[in-house]
């Protein structure tokens, strides 16, 4: 089994900060428990993006 390196100080703040600012791009909130399955992969694409034009390598 591959172990997974713990993602770096700060990452997760800043994937959140992205996902809002995703979320809030697409028009659909950030009540994340609200959001259906293909909403949600399109909130974790569109912060993928956000994260990458930013610089930051997307956690694995």
């Amino acid at each position: 089994m591959t172990d997974i390196p713990a993602p770096p100080p700060g990452w997760t703040e800043t994937a959140t900060r992205a996902a809002t600012r995703a979320a809030t791009e697409l028009g659909l909130g950030t009540d994340w428990s609200a959001l259906d399955a293909a909403d949600w992969a399109r909130v974790c694409r569109r912060a993928g993006a956000i994260l990458a034009g930013q610089g930051h390598a997307p956690a694995p």
